[in-house]
């Protein structure tokens, strides 16, 4: 499944700024660390499995904190 996010900060290539509200959100590691990795990254259409690997988790893990994070 191949998964399309949209950010349109433009200053990734250096840096990726996270909201404090991230911090606040109460969210679980694996929520955190998936959303700093689409924050990053920006627009995303690396597959599913790419997206697990990156963020250091098995695909069935990023698809139910996928699922998570869009609730």
């Amino acid at each position: 499944m191949t998964q399309f996010i949209n950010d349109f900060t433009e200053l990734k290539k250096y840096r990726t700024e996270l909201p404090n509200l991230y911090d606040d959100l109460g969210l679980d590691v694996y929520e955190f660390r998936l959303l700093a990795h689409y924050k990053r990254v920006g627009t995303c259409t690396e597959g599913t499995m790419t997206t697990a690997e990156k963020c250091g988790m098995s695909k069935p893990q990023l698809i139910k904190t996928r699922q998570q994070l869009a609730e």
